[in-house]
């Protein structure tokens, strides 16, 4: 596994084991952890106000599209950390 990844993955609280120097951005009480309810909260309001039973498709495909755009931009912005601070150091 890329290192990125593993920062990524210890971020969002997904790693089985988590690198010891990154927090989990979503533990409880944090401000993703609040923000994801929220999500989740609006997300099961709209699916009553649908009248969908399960998940609905178009939903889910706009919230995966979301953590995909996520994730390149969060590995992007670790290569371009790392890229400056080598420069730096040259």
């Amino acid at each position: 596994m890329v290192f990125a990844d593993m920062v990524y993955e210890s971020l969002i609280g997904e790693a089985t084991n988590p690198l010891r120097n990154v927090p989990n951005a979503f533990a409880e009480g944090s401000v993703c952890a609040v923000e994801y309810q929220n999500m989740l909260d609006a997300y099961e309001r709209l699916r009553v106000r649908l009248n969908v039973v399960d998940e609905d498709e178009d939903v889910e495909t706009i919230i995966n599209a979301f953590l995909t755009m996520q994730e390149i931009l969060c590995a992007e912005m670790f290569r371009l950390g790392q890229e400056t601070v080598y420069n730096l150091t040259r």
